[in-house]
């Protein structure tokens, strides 16, 4: 409640500085609409990073068996990953393409474009999964990709917040799924070497890649707030 000195005082601004004082009101909001529309993007990428994961992995084992196991564990973690993706794809329509939404970040934007490009795709990929015309080797390099594509959304969501509690949350869950990845991209080279049975200097090659980032990502998560990191286990 303003005292009386205060409301005093408001009588005695000019019409200039009233107008900054409601532009600067209507801008932290804008700022903190985007946050909010930011925030529900990143959760929605989550759970679609998630969904490809597993997707990644029946997959793997799919091709790898030649069709002969996993084909049910596979169809349904396609049912998942499709319903995670038509969530994120109505997220995107409701908060971007909208009149009302045209302030929002373009680098944010492009790298929305380019996961999106590589979530068009997954129809053809999956087609040539079921039809094992596709390799193993090729299968999960496609997947690791649009998972990239993905957790760059993410990066971006938390470079460009303005809240500093908000950034560092967004930065925890960023190296925490990153690392998370790099572990799911090390299992399913090993499983590539395994179904092989020798180590291919493509299994090589990506697992030492895939390794040292890790020793990396963990250190930068355990810095967050602790309550951070339990929310992000739970994930």
């Amino acid at each position: 409640m303003q005292t009386n000195h205060e409301i005093t005082a408001a009588t005695h601004y000019s019409d200039a500085t009233k107008r900054f004082l409601l532009a600067a009101k209507r801008a932290e909001i804008t700022v903190l609409e985007q946050l909010s529309s930011n925030c529900r993007i990143v959760i929605s990428v989550r759970n679609m990073v998630h969904a490809l994961q597993r997707e990644r992995g029946a997959t793997n084992i799919y091709l790898a068996s030649k069709g002969d196991r996993f084909a049910g564990q596979r169809a349904t973690h396609i049912e998942a990953s499709c319903e995670a993706e038509s969530m994120l794809r109505s997220q995107l329509k409701s908060l971007y393409l909208t009149d009302s939404h045209d302030t929002a970040n373009p680098r944010l934007l492009s790298s929305i474009t380019l996961a999106l490009q590589g979530i068009d795709y997954l129809p053809v990929l999956r087609e040539q999964a079921r039809n094992l015309t596709l390799s193993p080797l090729d299968s999960t390099r496609a997947y690791c990709r649009l998972v990239a594509g993905l957790l760059t959304v993410i990066f971006e969501a938390a470079d460009i917040a303005s809240d500093p509690v908000i950034t560092r949350l967004l930065v925890a869950l960023f190296n925490f799924m990153q690392g998370k990845e790099y572990a799911g991209q090390e299992r399913a080279w090993g499983l590539l070497a395994l179904q092989r049975r020798i180590l291919t200097s493509a299994c090589v090659t990506s697992s030492a890649h895939y390794n040292t980032p890790s020793s990396i990502t963990l250190p930068c998560l355990m810095n967050s707030p602790a309550p951070a990191i339990k929310r992000l286990m739970s994930f």
